[in-house]
This record gives structure tokens, sequence and C-alpha cells, in this order.
């Protein structure tokens, strides 16, 4: 495919999907290019996300998506105490990211976008310095895509970042996450999250517990030294 549009976005995650429905309904011609063969896999995140956010994005989301209303959090400080915030009205969702990364995009379609799966952004074309588009890897083809904007919605790996020698993160700043969820959690409240700090839980970050509606939780932390496995197994043999 050689092919020219308005925009390119690169990832389909929630990003992507947001920025290509927005352009699309603008009346763009829109390509969204997921090296992935299904949006949503693998998951990318805890998946927590803000009410009001939600609404200033003037975004509603299906039931099937919403997997719990949060009113609050219970923090544990390293030396054992304990503070609340409960609201009085839920302020938070637990979402099913998959699911949420199925809606956008199915929403970004709707509004005109196309996407193009297993197909791996690989080079910004510069024309003067200028982007006007990307070289792609379609299931091991070769591909050329022009555009007057190309929207880069990779995540933290940005590889078109790095090979346009552009800033990219700081990787003293990336956390190792890992997340389980369980079965059948007892002893915890079913609206709200529950953050605990210190190093002997995830140095230099925390460990959440976010429930449920059908009583399992999400349980989690990140790290940025040593092995988050074994952390998450210490956490949950010694859980509180």
């Amino acid at each position: 495919m050689n092919k020219k549009v308005d925009v390119i976005v690169v990832g389909g995650g929630a990003c992507g999907s947001f920025s290509a429905m927005t352009a699309a309904k603008l009346g763009a011609e829109v390509i969204v290019c997921e090296e992935h063969k299904e949006i949503g896999v693998p998951e990318h995140c805890a998946g927590h996300i803000s009410i009001s956010g939600l609404k200033r994005l003037e975004l509603s989301l299906p039931k099937k998506v919403v997997e719990n209303e949060i009113k609050g959090a219970i923090f544990y400080s390293p030396s054992g105490k304990e503070f609340t915030i409960r609201c009085s009205s839920p302020v938070t969702y637990v979402i099913n990211r998959q699911l949420l990364d199925k809606h956008l995009a199915t929403l970004a379609e709707e509004a005109g976008a196309q996407y193009l799966l297993e197909s791996r952004a690989e080079s910004f074309l510069l024309d003067s310095n200028f982007v006007k588009g990307v070289t792609i890897r379609r299931r091991g083809v070769k591909e050329t895509l022009m555009s007057s904007l190309v929207i880069d919605a990779e995540g933290c790996s940005s590889v078109l970042l790095k090979k346009a020698g552009l800033q990219t993160l700081d990787r003293s700043m990336v956390v190792h996450a890992i997340e389980a969820e369980v079965d059948q959690v007892k002893d915890i409240d079913g609206d709200m999250v529950e953050v605990y700090l210190g190093r002997k839980y995830a140095p230099d970050f925390f460990v959440w517990v976010i429930p449920k509606r059908d009583g399992s939780a999400k349980i989690g932390l990140a790290a940025k030294t040593g092995d988050p496995r074994e952390y998450l197994h210490r956490f949950m043999h010694n859980h509180p």
C-alpha cells in the first residue's frame, strides 16, 4: 500500500483511537497503524480512571467496560499507619482495559477511521525536515503511508522518536510493573482502592489493590529495583 491521507495515527491504544476518532469527526481521512493483531491485547495498565476526566472528554462508557465504581482510597504508610479519603459519590471507574480500547477503536471506525492491524511503524518519511508520512511493515511487507499529520501514540517505547533522534522518555523514570487478578478477595471495602507505600512493598513506587464488583481484585505494584514478581508474591502472602 502506498497511500496518502490527512492523518496517520501510530498506535491503536486508548490515546491513539481517541485521537483518530476526534480527527475523523472533524472530517479528516485517518489511518491507524497498530502493531498487534488485536486491539487491546496485551493490556497496558490496571484500568483505573477518573470519572471527571471522562466527562471533560465527553466520553461515556458502556456498562460492560466498567467493572466497578470507586469512592475513595485507603493509604497505608511504611510505619503501618493509615488514612482514608472517601467521597460521597464515585470519583473513578475500574475499567476493563481491553474492552475500553476496543470500544474506542469502534467509535473511531464509526467516525470513518481505518485500522491497519499487524502494522508496525518503522520510520518517519521526511521532506526538508518536515514529517510527510511513515514507513510501516505490515504482515512482513514494507509499505509507505503519506499524510499531512502524523500522531505518535506508541507510548513510552516509541520507535519513531528514537529513529528520528527526538527526545524520548527518560529511562531512569521507568518502573517495572506486574499485576494479578485474584478471585474471592476478603476483608476489602468494595468501593475503595488500597494503596501501600514503602520500600518493603515496592521500592520507589507503591502497591495497589483495586476491587471489582464480582468480588475479585486487581492487585499489582511497580518498582524501580528488584524483581516485581518477588515483591508481589511477598505482598500477597503477607497481606494485612
